[in-house]
């Protein structure tokens, strides 16, 4: 971020915790208004987020965030009181309205200018306002309701009308509470309402009884009287509106600003929430001090293990002791603690993603229903900023390619919109994520006969389906004879493979012709602290990360035999493709002898890696070293003992090195 001063930080990351907010949520609402349902709680609580983004914008002197914050809020406001119909063309203005606020705060966050050119914008929203036509019904209750209702809002009236409309059950239920405990009953009352129907009114009134209070809420359900949730809980009196005599209620009236509105104004200067928003570099800047520490923490017990040698008084060697291991114990505590602050859930990518995903399939004239899971499901905060390209590519593949049109889909016997599914799992310290759609698969001997065309491979030569599907992402490779932006199974999945290899994850590729194809991306939780092997091959040091061992097996050189060319070892049975690490890096010829085969596996993929020996394990900090150098299978340096430094394996890059076909 370029801004420097602290409070603007502060101003941008609340504005974009808002604009999630109300992405989440118009997503949330078209869903809801698709099934014919309406959800008035929602729809109030985009208002609020709307009303929040204008009063820290103009707090800020942001003219023009502003102005659009104001203009969607009052947009809104309309939608609230039934002057504009809520329908697919209204929530994709105001997701369009979203966009810009976003781009405008991306801008701010540049130049400190939220200078944009709204008249468009605002022009459509001119447009959708004078199309809806207003209509406001007559309804009839009798005298005593009637005064009663001359209090609501102008909202609370839209609300009771529209619940009237649709043959609802309106009543008027009325409560008598002591003033030292009604906040609290009322709370409890109005959640157990409004979980079988809508609670359109609250209205206060002194009672003649000391220390009490009476509550009168307008409630609306499908119910009938005697099968309102609270019977036999709670002591109340019950008026049916609906049943009550006919006589004409006033259209409209005043809206009044009642004391509940100055409230909730003052509530707003109070924090809600818990939580403190946190700069992710000032998280790194922790996680590297910690990292120094674990380091550290690994001498002070190699330097305490050689005192003790030396000391005679048993009592100090034993207190030495006791310190050491309290100080390991701290520290773990401390970096799980770092660690699991810079967890986030994958629901905030997916949110985003399922937005793209749908203006994508609208502009290339196809349906699509997404089905998403697992989005509680944690990774590294850094880790997930860095998905969102890899999965985009991966998302409009599936839609271009992969999900037919309507027509073809029905002729083939499928529902005529395809079906794209993200879904995120943990197993171990490794994160999956299925990217999934249920279209035509590939097409795995098209993609045989394109590398014979292009000489990657003779018509002789024997690859297997999943090395095969590999070669989609190789940059440029495309199974069409004129790819283009968005066409050719290929386009563009290079950039996937290759951000994931930053991230150490890896991507494997399943299909089925005809009925779909699986993107499964498996990443590891964290970048920078891991528990490692220490590993000896050929007089060389490396470190392996151990969440990447299976398990480690003793063998010789009698052990390996030849399978079409390649080392494997038969293992329970199963032939297991195995390498040496003097061939991947070229620093020595194969070792004569060798102890250990270290089992490496990620996701379903498994190799076995040739060693001389094994040194020990601990936990390591991972450094990089630098964007100019960048190999294959090596994830970067880290510290041992005596200050010693040495290269840390990636085991993704290894693996998807090795089986590559």
């Amino acid at each position: 971020m370029m801004v420097e001063n602290k409070a603007l930080q502060e101003f941008i990351a609340e504005a974009e915790e808002l604009i999630e907010s109300i992405e989440k949520k118009l997503l949330e609402l078209r869903e809801i208004i698709s099934q014919g349902v309406e959800s008035p709680d929602l729809i109030n609580s985009l208002f609020r987020d709307f009303h929040s983004l204008k009063g820290i914008s103009g707090m800020f002197g942001f003219a023009n965030l502003s102005k659009l914050s104001h203009q969607l809020e009052s947009f809104l406001d309309k939608v609230r009181l039934g002057k504009i119909s809520l329908d697919d063309e209204v929530i994709e203005l105001l997701l369009q309205g979203k966009d810009i606020m976003h781009e405008i705060i991306s801008k701010i966050s540049l130049s400190n200018s939220d200078d944009y050119d709204l008249k468009n914008f605002l022009e459509n929203i001119s447009l959708i306002f004078a199309q809806q036509k207003e209509q406001v019904p007559i309804l009839n209750v009798n005298e005593t309701i009637n005064d009663l209702l001359q209090v609501l809002t102008e909202y609370e009236e839209h609300r009771f009308q529209e619940n009237i409309k649709k043959g609802k059950n309106v009543f008027a239920i009325k409560f008598v509470f002591s003033l030292d405990e009604f906040d609290e009953r009322l709370n409890e009352i109005t959640n157990i309402l409004k979980s079988k129907g809508e609670v359109i009114s609250t209205l206060p009134k002194p009672s003649n009884l000391p220390g009490k209070i009476i509550f009168t809420i307008i409630y609306a359900t499908d119910f009938k009287e005697n099968e309102i949730p609270i019977k036999n809980i709670y002591e109340y009196e019950i008026t049916s509106i609906t049943q009550s005599t006919q006589i004409p209620i006033t259209s409209f009236f005043e809206k009044k600003e009642l004391l509940d509105q100055q409230n909730l104004q003052q509530s707003q200067l109070k924090s809600i929430s818990n939580t403190v928003r946190v700069d992710i570099s000032k998280l790194d800047y922790v996680m590297n001090i910690v990292g120094e520490l674990v380091t550290q923490k690994s001498e002070l017990a190699r330097l305490v293990d050689n005192a003790k040698k030396y000391i005679q008084n048993e009592d100090l060697a034993l207190n030495l002791t006791k310190v050491t291991n309290s100080i390991e114990k701290k520290i773990n505590d401390l970096q799980e603690s770092i660690m699991s602050v810079r967890m986030v859930p994958l629901s905030q990518l997916f949110d985003k993603l399922e937005r793209n995903l749908k203006k994508i399939a609208h502009d290339l004239g196809k349906e699509i229903k997404v089905l998403v899971s697992g989005g509680d499901t944690e990774l590294d905060k850094f880790i997930m900023e860095e998905l969102s390209d890899p999965l985009m590519h991966i998302i409009r593949n599936c839609i271009d390619h992969g999900i037919e049109s309507s027509e073809e889909r029905m002729s083939l016997g499928k529902p005529p919109y395809g079906q794209i599914s993200l879904k995120a799992y943990q197993k171990g310290n490794y994160v999956f994520i299925e990217v999934s759609d249920d279209g035509k698969g590939i097409d795995v001997q098209k993609i045989r006969e394109k590398l014979i065309k292009l000489n990657k491979l003779s018509p002789e030569q024997e690859v297997s389906e999943e090395n095969l599907l590999q070669y989609i992402f190789m940059p440029g490779f495309s199974t069409k004879e004129n790819p283009t932006e968005l066409s050719g199974r290929g386009v563009g999945l290079d950039v996937v493979k290759s951000n994931l290899a930053k991230l150490r994850g890896l991507v494997e590729v399943k299909t089925e012709l005809g009925k779909g194809t699986t993107f499964i991306l498996t990443l590891p939780l964290t970048l920078i602290i891991v528990r490692a092997i220490i590993l000896k091959t050929s007089d060389k040091i490396f470190a392996l990360p151990i969440n990447a061992v299976d398990e480690v097996v003793e063998i010789t050189k009698n052990d390996i035999m030849k399978i079409s060319g390649e080392d494997v070892v038969n293992l329970r049975n199963a032939p297991l493709p195995v390498f040496y690490l003097e061939n991947i890096f070229e620093f020595a010829p194969i070792p004569e002898n060798f102890r250990y085969m270290i089992v490496i596996k990620v996701g379903e993929k498994k190799v076995g890696m040739i060693v001389s020996d094994i040194l020990g394990h601990g936990d390591i900090v991972i450094k990089s070293m630098g964007k100019f150098i960048k190999v294959n299978g090596i994830a970067g340096a880290t510290q041992i003992g005596q200050g010693k430094t040495i290269l840390v394996l990636d085991p993704s890059g290894l693996i998807s090195g090795v089986t590559k076909g």
